[in-house]
């Protein structure tokens, strides 16, 4: 029986500086994949298990992401035109595993300083506890060294240590929004085109044709009911 998983890539962008690499030591010319090993995981387990010159096979899948010398383009998951973007304000708001894709659009950002001077960015991860947050100490490292461009609010629904944690408590929701509202781009007018919320993460970031206004696990309710429109929104 074949068991099959969707996995991003940590790919390296021209130029980029070792400082700037998630990982380091990471080599352009090798396919490098971030796997978080599950108690449960049936791939991850196998992966990790995995002896110098065992083979796995692998499938690579059209990517909703590209980039080129000036911008970033996205082609939107649910139908909707494809957005040629040089966005002056990006929102990124993510869960768990789902760093993984926007960690290519960061350092795409990070290693093009022309661009990224015409840009801010907001990243929000939200996690179970500090120990399951992915690229920690390089998510605080970039924020430090792009501070004018680049805001970081992490989220745990079970901090170790209410006292000792910085960061939001909960969920990503409305209260959150509340409690922390510059930690996405400000709601744009009609006008801006040039802003953009990115989700991904579990079926709340990612589920766009089921939207129910009740559902505080919503991701996308909570957005809509800040102010944001659908069409500024996209899932990875």
């Amino acid at each position: 029986k074949s068991i099959v998983r969707p996995y991003s890539p940590l790919l390296v962008h021209e130029n980029t500086e070792e400082k700037l690499l998630p990982v380091k030591g990471l080599n352009p010319n090798l396919l490098h994949v971030a796997v978080k090993l599950y108690k449960n995981g049936k791939i991850s387990k196998i992966l990790r298990d995995l002896n110098v010159d065992d083979q796995i096979q692998c499938a690579f899948m059209n990517s909703h992401l590209s980039f080129n010398n000036t911008s970033l383009n996205i082609d939107g998951m649910r139908g909707l035109r494809k957005k040629q973007g040089c966005f002056t304000k990006l929102g990124l708001i993510v869960a768990g595993t789902g760093i993984l894709p926007v960690i290519q659009i960061l350092q795409y950002y990070f290693s093009s300083p022309t661009v990224l001077e015409n840009i801010e960015i907001w990243l929000v991860y939200s996690n179970r506890s500090e120990s399951d947050i992915l690229f920690l100490e390089w998510l605080n490292e970039m924020a430090a060294e792009f501070a004018e461009n680049f805001k970081v609010l992490f989220v745990l629904s079970r901090p170790e240590s209410i006292e000792q944690w910085s960061g939001a408590v909960g969920v990503f929701d409305e209260n959150v929004l509340r409690e922390y509202p510059k930690c996405i781009p400000p709601v744009p007018d009609d006008s801006e085109e040039s802003t953009r919320i990115l989700l991904c993460g579990p079926p709340g970031y990612e589920d766009f044709g089921t939207l129910d206004n009740d559902s505080q696990k919503s991701v996308l309710t909570a957005l809509l009911r800040s102010g944001y429109d659908a069409s500024y929104i996209e899932s990875l």
